[in-house]
């Protein structure tokens, strides 16, 4: 990956994963992961990030009960970490209600190709901030399902440590891009799904998730969203030649550090209220058409400060397959 700016990356990334079962029951996982970086910036300065990682786990199943026991042992620049990797569920009522906790770690890669993914304003120029994410996170909740309806809430506690946030770059005393930049960052998570198939072919799945930063250095967790809440219908004929889709999105205002030549200033940004419409149609095997509505309340908020969204959008086409 590459931009105008003489900036590039390369990566490579091999991930196996194995699985024994014992006596058709219980089973031994075993996951290998090699993960290459290379990054090079406008100056010619080099940087690599390479990550090695071995992930076994032995999950016990009981006929109400399972237990997984597992870790992560990581190399990265020559230095060993251990993070647990551990669940346990337990059925109260069959599959009405369970109850389940547990515990994980490891590393998230911040590498150009995540950042801008995330972020396509960034300043690309990222020596020295091609770096690891290091993070816990300790986990409970309840799901279960009632006739045609799943349901799951959680709610858990993940302290994070160079957790990238975003910060407005000026360039001569004009708005440029974003600097990305690291904290330590305690996040408490609460979150919940709920899905339900109350007719045929018609699926309905809604998720939120909120989540309170506590952030070390920087005054808040810039450009980073605490609620989340994601509406979803789908309806499919039973010929499968139709499909039909609605969506609602909400996020709330994230906070921006907006800084001007000779001072700067907190920036609560607006809300987000998205709603979608879809189609597709099949009029033979191998040929279709689609129809996507984007945004219909013609919401223009700043996601990122000084870069608005698109209003109302229509995207449509045909699709052939063979």
């Amino acid at each position: 990956m590459g931009d105008n700016f003489a900036s590039n990356e390369t990566g490579f990334d091999l991930n196996l994963e194995s699985t024994k079962w014992i006596n058709d029951r219980h089973s031994f996982d075993l996951g290998i992961e090699t993960d290459f970086t290379w990054y090079k910036d406008t100056n010619e300065v080099s940087q690599t990030l390479h990550n090695y990682t071995l992930a076994p786990a032995f999950t016990y199943h009981a006929d109400v009960f399972k237990a997984k026991l597992g870790g992560k042992i990581i190399s990265n620049n020559d230095e060993f970490e251990i993070f647990p990797d551990a669940e346990a569920v337990l059925n109260l009522t069959g599959n009405e209600l369970a109850v389940f906790a547990g515990v994980e770690g490891g590393y998230k890669k911040n590498t150009l190709r995540s950042l801008a993914a995330y972020n396509p304003y960034i300043h690309t120029r990222l020596t020295d901030k091609i770096i690891n994410t290091r993070y816990f996170n300790v986990y409970g909740g309840i799901r279960g399902n009632f006739s045609v309806i799943e349901y799951s809430a959680q709610i858990g506690y993940k302290p994070t440590n160079n957790l990238a946030l975003y910060q407005l770059n000026f360039n001569n005393g004009n708005i440029y891009d974003f600097n990305v930049i690291y904290d330590d960052v305690n996040i408490i998570n609460i979150g919940g799904s709920l899905s339900a198939a109350p007719l045929k072919g018609l699926n309905l799945t809604s998720t939120i998730s909120y989540n309170i930063y506590d952030v070390a250095v920087r005054a808040k967790a810039w450009h980073l969203p605490s609620l989340e809440v994601n509406v979803q219908a789908i309806y499919t004929s039973t010929d499968g030649k139709f499909k039909a889709t609605g969506q609602l999105y909400a996020q709330d205002g994230v906070w921006a550090e907006n800084r001007l030549p000779d001072d700067f200033f907190f920036a609560r940004l607006n809300s987000l209220f998205d709603v979608n419409l879809g189609g597709e149609y099949w009029f033979s095997k191998n040929f279709g058409a689609f129809l996507q509505l984007n945004n219909l309340l013609d919401n223009t908020r700043f996601r990122w400060i000084y870069y608005p969204t698109y209003g109302i959008n229509v995207l449509g086409g045909i699709t052939v397959r063979f």
